[in-house]
């Protein structure tokens, strides 16, 4: 099969494109992500900073941070 026209580098453009905004759209998206907590009572998602559950109504702020889903380094694992 034989092409008539030659390239014009549209697709280069393309490419190069493609490798500039990628890396910044990945940058973007982890540099937005929300930290967020877990509810000690029903193990739901819940938004750091927040004073109460939406899902259970329990209280995190008498939790002390203990619902953070990475912990805390004042916490001992206990086996």
């Amino acid at each position: 099969m034989e092409t008539t026209s030659e390239f014009d580098g549209s697709m280069a453009g393309l490419i190069v494109g493609l490798l500039i905004c990628l890396p910044v759209g990945i940058y973007y998206y982890i540099s937005n992500k929300e930290e967020m907590w877990v509810c000690p009572e029903c193990r739901e998602a819940v938004r750091m900073g927040a004073g109460t559950c939406p899902n259970c109504g329990e209280n995190l702020d008498d939790v002390g941070g203990m619902g953070h889903e990475h912990g805390t380094e004042n916490e001992t694992e206990e086996f």
